[in-house]
């Protein structure tokens, strides 16, 4: 199993998540802060095919202006070779769901899946992590 430390997280989403962000608000920045870390850990099935997609939902990214959504930036230990990284819009209660695959020849056994929810306000963004979820690639 291919450990994803928070550290590995950050720098995912830090160097994906400007871009993510920018094509899906079409050059906007979106303009709302978190409201507090996530009480509970996304949602995932705990047994996936590699080759398949998945969903990931999750909730609690929260912004503070109904009008400008956060985003869950959702990745899996396998980002670290693939660069695959899914960024879903929140809704207005705060949850949000992705669409995920582990790529074909995915080592079989225990993966891990990681989230990141982001706003900014207009300056620095604010950001937090979701606790890690692990999966079955079989």
């Amino acid at each position: 199993m291919t450990r994803l430390p928070r550290s590995r997280v950050a720098v995912a989403t830090g160097l994906t998540v400007g871009a993510a962000v920018a094509v899906l608000a079409v050059g906007t920045t979106a303009s709302a802060a978190p409201q507090g870390a996530p009480v509970t850990a996304p949602t995932a099935p705990p047994a996936v095919a590699a080759g398949t997609p998945f969903s990931v939902t999750g909730d609690g990214c929260r912004t503070a202006a109904g009008s400008h959504p956060a985003y869950a930036v959702v990745l899996t230990d396998e980002a670290v070779t693939t660069g695959e990284v899914a960024v879903g819009e929140t809704g207005p209660d705060g949850s949000w769901s992705v669409t995920l695959t582990f790529p074909v020849g995915t080592a079989a056994g225990t993966h891990e899946i990681g989230a990141v929810c982001r706003s900014s306000d207009g300056g620095e963004p604010t950001e937090f992590d979701y606790p890690i979820v692990s999966v079955t690639v079989g």
